[in-house]
């Protein structure tokens, strides 16, 4: 008699020589003499994963690679099972669990090989973003393989592994592992002037500077250093080099990892039939790092990417590193709190929407998402949710005809105002809080509701204290006038300008004084 101990009745194991079923176990207790009440109890058995969520069949995929790895369920570097969505379509997927890559955990995504096929091609290049298209084999990695993973595994982390050579380079923190990589390229905007030193750094690797790479920074769609342009600019990963042309970023689409903007449409990795650099194949940084030393054409001199994000849970607050905001804090994981630049939110409105508000102060808010700032929030004028955009200070011009953020606006102190687009992104409701002086404390508007800084070329500011996106009292005057006198009982103020006195002005009382601009 065999004895197995689950932790319930529905646990799924399959005993040798069992088939799937019920079975009752009925047992009835004997000392000898008499017999007691018998008793029964039943268990479900049934065929399927072993181990949930180990990624070794079809019945038991794991979220990625890096899940597989950090449940202690990876078996060396393969083939493994994930379903990143968990909605019943797992498919295959290489993994690179070696940890003496920066710590294993790595899901392949695709392959740029010198084989000798037009895979990835310039017209081809949405391959990276916006197509779905998969293709090449699981069974032939040194030739070029796109996985579905490169649509579907949330990223935060990017290692680039070069072969024959070996030469391999991480970079972390490339994104926040909510999307994938092909929503990080879609997510860039097209072909970008690069400068140099400006790429995602290097945080792991054995890549160096050699021959006629220039920086181990890797970067994203890069148009050509030299007066060409675009004619030589990569779309997807590259490296910056100095190649024929005494020049930075010169020819990126030979740094990269295959699409090249030139006629005939081929993949620059094999450049087969081509008149224009014969025998120069990309291979992402192979090629000016001169390390493409196998034989051309047969897949000899291959890149494979690879995507992971941090599962870890430094805090212990059950919460995964890549969706903790704040993985050092157990009390701090949803982004959006303000408590921290890694926890940001949108806006004081957002804050206090969300329930974060522990009232008037500092908080931070990244509202385009480019890096987060402490902002002062009020948090009980009006319903709450205002966030100060202005500092008008008395002596000073400053806050004035700048479209650049200018000092710091969380101090409520000295002249200081954030950029103007900005200002108008904050503001969502179509109106703005604006103090100056003890007398002007009115909400104030622009017909395009956008907020503008260049005094020669700026909005009529109105009145609109029902803030129903109606001016109660229209300015005629131009510039930075919130309220005309003619039209309005309490008299015109105005924001301030280069061009006139400090601060900000209230007729009655002059220019020279304090106040401030608040958005919601």
């Amino acid at each position: 008699q065999t004895t197995t101990l689950v932790a319930d009745a529905t646990d799924v194991f399959l005993a040798s020589g069992t088939t799937e079923d019920t079975w009752t176990c009925e047992v009835t207790p004997y000392d000898g003499t008499d017999y007691g009440v018998a008793l029964s109890d039943s268990v479900i058995v049934e065929s399927g994963c072993p181990v949930e969520g180990d990624g070794s069949d079809v019945d038991c995929p794991s979220i990625d690679c890096a899940k597989i790895l950090e449940d202690g369920y990876a078996n060396g570097d393969g083939v493994y099972w994930i379903d990143p969505e968990m909605d019943g379509a797992p498919y295959e997927v290489y993994c690179l669990m070696d940890t003496a890559y920066d710590g294993g955990g790595w899901t392949l995504i695709s392959t740029h090989s010198d084989d000798g096929q037009d895979t990835w091609t310039w017209n081809n290049r949405h391959y990276f973003d916006t197509d779905n298209t998969t293709f090449g084999s699981l069974n032939a990695l040194n030739e070029d393989f796109k996985s579905a993973a490169l649509h579907d595994v949330g990223m935060q982390d990017l290692l680039f592994v070069h072969a024959p050579s070996g030469i391999w380079a991480g970079y972390n923190t490339v994104d926040d592992g909510s999307g994938d990589f092909g929503t990080l390229v879609d997510g860039i905007g097209g072909l970008q002037t690069q400068s140099i030193n400006g790429g995602f750094s290097m945080t792991a690797g054995t890549l160096v500077v050699s021959a006629d790479l220039n920086e181990t920074d890797v970067y994203f769609n890069s148009i050509d250093g030299d007066p060409s342009g675009i004619q030589g600019a990569a779309y997807g990963p590259n490296w910056n080099a100095t190649l024929n042309n005494n020049v930075q970023f010169d020819d990126p689409s030979e740094c990269g990892l295959g699409p090249r903007p030139y006629t005939p449409d081929i993949d620059g990795n094999s450049y087969k039939n081509s008149s224009y650099r014969p025998g120069v194949h990309n291979i992402g940084f192979g090629h000016p790092a001169g390390l493409n030393s196998g034989a051309q054409s047969v897949g000899e001199n291959y890149m494979q990417v690879f995507v992971r994000r941090d599962y870890t849970d430094a805090d212990g607050d059950g919460y995964s590193s890549w969706e903790d905001c704040d993985d050092n804090n157990a009390s701090l994981w949803d982004s959006g709190t303000g408590t921290s630049s890694a926890c940001a939110a949108e806006s004081c409105k957002t804050i206090l929407d969300d329930g974060y508000s522990i009232g008037d102060g500092t908080y931070w808010i990244d509202p385009d998402g480019n890096g987060a700032f402490e902002a002062y929030c009020d948090m009980s004028t009006d319903g709450g949710g205002w966030t100060r955009v202005v500092n008008i200070q008395g002596n000073s011009k400053n806050h004035a005809g700048n479209v650049n953020a200018v000092g710091n606006v969380s101090t409520l102190s000295g002249s200081a105002k954030l950029s103007d687009t900005l200002i108008s992104l904050l503001n969502t409701q179509g109106f703005w809080w604006y103090e100056c002086g003890i007398s002007k404390d009115v909400y104030v508007m622009t017909a395009s509701g956008n907020f503008d800084s260049n005094y020669t070329n700026s909005e009529d500011w109105s009145i609109d204290n029902q803030k129903d996106g109606i001016f109660e009292c229209i300015a005629n005057r131009g510039g930075y006038v919130f309220a005309d006198y003619p039209y309005c009982a309490q008299g015109h103020s105005d924001y301030g300008s280069p061009t006139d006195g400090s601060g900000c002005y209230v007729d009655g009382e002059g220019w020279g004084l304090s106040g401030g601009l608040w958005a919601r």
